[in-house]
């Protein structure tokens, strides 16, 4: 018997070459499937992560000096300044000394012309001769007259003149003697008249008073002084060997200051050079009611007061007149822990937090406590050591560089910087 085997069906049956051909589309398929997976697995390796620093300006904590200071602006002066005038009028005949010469207490630096001055000590010196040649005259007068009333005395007790002649001889006596203390009177005065012109006399011969150096010669040879309303100017000295600071202090600071503190300043021709002192004092009102201004002021009105500040200027550097920029320090520490004052935040009446830069370059909010604050350093006291990093700085142009006192600063990225530090 002959069995005719069943045909399967047609669309079941799937040729060997296509059957192949989509095998490898599949692995082709899911070849590209693993290399964009590989491929963006390697990008998100390879490439860098945020930098949750960028931007940010960061300081390394250091160590340095701070203080916190009142900062003030005045004029140098001389400590002693003696204006030299003429006493008497005059045709000045000579002037001895010049601008910027030493000069001794006694030392001859101007004279005027004497002619009119020694011609009125001998016209004084001829009415006293005068005044006693007359007191000699009546003093021999009296003397007769003493005589005659002793004769008359004797001669009225014999009774051979009467008592008016008596009377009468007393009467001349008492005369002479009057006559005599009138001439007394006026000898005393032509004496004084006298002293008066050999003064006057005197002081055609200028000399310097105290010792020190000519700042300035104000009288020519020939010129006219007039002393009649007051003293002329001839010149002035100066005490150079001492100088003075006069700064102004604001009513704002003047409570916080006190003589004897602590001061450094600088002048315009020196600045990198501070110079030290010690506060002398404090004028206990402004000087605008020394110069007879009414002591009360418009609310509007700045109210300064002068602090004095004596510098030995033996080497002559300072000169009168500069300008010195002067800083009153108030406290001050030694190789303090500093972080700029931008770097704080105010969290609480007397506490404060920095953004502290951890080992995962994260900044994380910590509590610090705060010492001196100038308001461009701080000192931290607590919460922080040498080395840490804290978000915060000036972010000045630059290549980072350390500061003065071991305080140094740089940012997230290089060129960052922090301000100097105050008072130099």
């Amino acid at each position: 018997m002959n069995v005719q085997s069943v045909p399967h069906e047609a669309s079941a049956v799937v040729p060997r070459p296509v059957l192949r051909k989509k095998r490898r589309w599949g692995r082709w398929i899911i070849g590209l499937i693993l290399v964009v997976a590989l491929g963006y697995g390697g990008l998100s390796f390879f490439s860098p992560k945020p930098d949750p620093l960028a931007g940010l300006a960061l300081s390394t904590v250091g160590r340095g000096d701070i203080e916190d200071a009142v900062l003030a602006q005045g004029t140098l002066e001389a400590s002693e300044l003696v204006s030299v005038g003429a006493q008497v009028s005059g045709i000045v005949k000579t002037v001895t000394v010049t601008l910027g010469q030493d000069v001794t207490a006694g030392d001859l630096i101007a004279e005027i012309d004497p002619t009119d001055k020694e011609n009125a000590v001998r016209s004084a010196e001829a009415a006293m001769a005068s005044l006693e040649a007359q007191r000699t005259a009546r003093l021999a007068d009296r003397d007769k007259n003493q005589r005659a009333l002793d004769r008359a005395k004797r001669l009225q007790g014999n009774a051979v003149i009467s008592d008016a002649a008596l009377e009468t001889a007393q009467n001349t006596l008492d005369a002479s003697e009057t006559q005599i203390a009138i001439i007394d009177a006026q000898i005393m005065q032509a004496n004084v008249q006298l002293e008066n012109a050999k003064v006057d006399l005197s002081r055609t011969r200028i000399v310097a008073p105290v010792s020190g150096t000519v700042v300035a010669v104000l009288a020519d040879v020939g010129q006219t002084l007039s002393a009649q309303a007051s003293a002329p100017t001839v010149i002035k000295i100066a005490n150079l060997d001492t100088m003075r600071i006069r700064t102004r202090i604001s009513e704002a600071d003047v409570t916080r200051v006190k003589p004897g503190q602590r001061v450094h300043f600088t002048v315009l021709g020196a600045l990198n050079r501070p110079i030290e002192a010690r506060l002398t004092s404090i004028d206990p009102a402004p000087r605008s009611l020394s110069n007879g201004a009414s002591s009360s002021a418009s609310v509007t009105e700045a109210v300064y007061y002068d602090g004095l500040i004596d510098v030995p200027n033996l080497d002559r550097a300072l000169r009168i007149s500069m300008t010195a920029q002067v800083s009153i320090v108030l406290s001050e520490s030694k190789k303090a822990l500093l972080v700029p004052a931008s770097a704080l935040s105010r969290s609480g009446p007397e506490t404060y937090t920095v953004m502290l830069v951890g080992p995962d370059d994260v900044p994380v909010a910590h509590e610090v406590k705060v010492g001196i604050n100038n308001k461009v350093l701080a000192e931290i006291l607590e919460g922080l050591t040498e080395g840490d990093r804290v978000v915060g700085g000036a972010g000045l142009a630059g290549s980072p560089s350390p500061r003065p006192g071991g305080f140094s600063s740089r940012s997230g990225r290089p060129g960052m910087g922090v301000p100097p530090r105050a008072g130099g």
